[in-house]
């Protein structure tokens, strides 16, 4: 459980059904994706939720699960692990 209320709910968002109504929500209109393959950020929600649905797909079978998680305030690490 986390202490930062945002944080606890993308827990939430990623232990339940992963779906795009529970993710709109947690983005802000001007999120920004700062992906480790493409090297310029990805502005805006809609490109957001694109990279981020695509990612739940590919990576969130059953074998993902967080590995470590690192509460700092305003920002966190997610650290997690997979089987593809």
């Amino acid at each position: 459980m986390s202490a930062d209320p945002r944080l606890q709910r993308w827990l939430d968002h990623m232990e339940g059904d992963r779906s795009v109504d529970t993710l709109r929500p947690l983005l802000a209109s001007n999120a920004t994706f700062h992906s480790p393959v493409v090297h310029t950020p990805q502005e805006g929600k809609p490109v957001t939720m694109a990279y981020l649905t695509a990612a739940g797909e590919t990576l969130g079978g059953d074998t993902f699960r967080y590995v470590r998680v690192f509460d700092c305030g305003d920002k966190a690490v997610l650290e997690f692990e997979c089987v593809m």
